[in-house]
């Protein structure tokens, strides 16, 4: 799963630019067609902008990969540490603990209880997160999958680990997960107009928006 997702993000930061153009191509049209909304010197700033900021993230991405290099070297590293030390610590867990025991108070029937329930509510919390990221990132892929959406499986590992952070995880998630939808079946807004209807001496309303958009076309709202 992680090389399928790592060649993912690199096929989105290969394809990065290629959207930009897409929208600058659009953006360009709208102060002909909208002359009073919207400037053509605000839109070709805007560009500039966007395209500086895109090379020097470019740049940060190389520097990134130069420095994950020594990341790997200290990962390596710590994968031989890690289980040796944690080997001998199992080993002499009986004589550590003895020579804890010896510094506490004797009466710490309290302390102990509450330390139990402590060590299995954050056990559980930790269990009960897990379990919430995989099911999120499984459900998000399946529907990713079914929609036929680019970089499906980097953007529902995106949206599994956003259950991390309430709130301000979804939020961001949802933008890298928006833009890709936009630029791979185009964005556009159109409105459904709701109608009333009546069933049995009960209204009730249905409302459908639905968004589109084309760089080849006009953005309209359109009414049915």
């Amino acid at each position: 799963m992680a090389p399928t997702a790592w060649q993912q993000g690199i096929n989105l930061m290969t394809d990065l630019p290629g959207m930009v153009n897409q929208f600058y191509n659009y953006a360009a049209t709208l102060p002909k067609r909208y002359p009073a909304l919207v400037d053509a010197g605000i839109i070709d700033m805007m560009a500039e902008n966007l395209r500086a900021r895109l090379s020097g993230l470019g740049e940060s991405v190389v520097k990134f990969s130069l420095a994950s290099l020594v990341g790997l070297l200290t990962l390596a590293i710590y994968l031989i540490l890690v289980p040796l030390m944690a080997f001998f610590l199992l080993k002499d867990k009986e004589q550590m603990l003895n020579a804890v025991r010896r510094v506490l108070p004797r009466n710490r029937g309290l302390a102990g209880q509450v330390w139990i329930e402590m060590n299995q509510q954050i056990t559980n919390y930790i269990r009960g997160k897990v379990l919430e990221m995989v099911i999120v990132g499984v459900a998000t892929y399946l529907v990713f999958i079914i929609l036929d959406m680019r970089y499906s499986l980097l953007l529902a590992v995106l949206v599994g680990f956003s259950v991390l952070i309430p709130y301000i995880g979804a939020v961001l998630v949802t933008i890298p997960v928006v833009v890709v939808a936009m630029f791979q079946w185009g964005v556009g807004c159109g409105f459904l107009d709701a109608d009333r209807r009546l069933s049995g001496g009960a209204g009730g309303w249905t409302a459908i928006c639905w968004c589109r958009f084309c760089s080849r076309k006009p953005l309209t709202c359109t009414r049915w």
